[in-house]
């Protein structure tokens, strides 16, 4: 790789050899949930799975958790970073907080009364 540099009145050039290695383009996944489900405090024994809205809210008695599972069988390699993309639709100062949790539940099964607990730490 060649760098010049020049001005109205000289110029200066600077070669450089195996400044830049190229290496194979990384390999993107998009992966869509295979369950999503919906459950509310104040509905203990309720099930929202079969819904298309998905909401969280942290409220005494009334609060939403979302549960979004994915199938990752086929990656062959380690995981190097990961993106979830969620839309917001209504107004609020916090987007929510991102867990792992067991995979021990089904869409129309699950209800706050038997939600697996959050494992771990804080994802995101």
């Amino acid at each position: 790789m060649t760098l010049t540099v020049s001005n109205s009145t000289d110029s200066s050039s600077i070669t450089k050899t195996d400044l830049v290695s190229v290496g194979a383009a990384p390999t993107f996944h998009t992966f869509v949930p295979t369950a999503d489900a919906r459950v509310n405090e104040g509905s203990p024994s309720s099930n929202a799975g079969g819904s298309v809205e998905l909401r969280v809210r942290a409220q005494t008695g009334g609060s939403y958790h979302t549960y979004l599972r994915f199938d990752l069988t086929g990656l062959s390699a380690p995981i190097a970073s990961a993106r979830l993309r969620l839309y917001c639709t209504d107004g609020s100062d916090v987007g929510g907080f991102v867990f792992r949790s067991s995979g021990g539940w089904s869409e129309t099964g699950i209800t706050w009364a038997n939600k697996p607990p959050a494992t771990g730490p804080l994802v995101a």
